[in-house]
């Protein structure tokens, strides 16, 4: 089974995703403010719980438009993605 956004989206509803989701959000907010861009790996640091659960949090910021995600040619792997502020 691999990674797939509308299955792990329902979780950041709950108590424990919004927490989740508050704390990645804030984590990307400084690092886009201290370097212009975010990688997933990074904004994830210092989170514990599921990684595919991470993962929707950083499609999330994408989705409420937080966040924009550059194509990373470099790499397909989750912890490799890139995002901007649209700010």
């Amino acid at each position: 089974m691999s990674y797939d956004y509308a299955t792990q989206k329902p979780h950041l509803f709950t108590e424990d995703g919004v927490t989740m989701f508050l704390k990645i959000r804030d984590q990307t907010q400084k690092l886009i403010a201290k370097a212009g861009v975010a990688r997933s790996d990074k904004m994830m640091a210092g989170c514990s719980g599921d990684v595919w659960d991470m993962l929707a949090c950083c499609d999330r910021l994408v989705e409420i438009g937080d966040v924009l995600e550059i194509p990373n040619t470099m790499s397909s792997a989750g912890q490799h993605r890139i995002f901007i502020s649209f700010e």
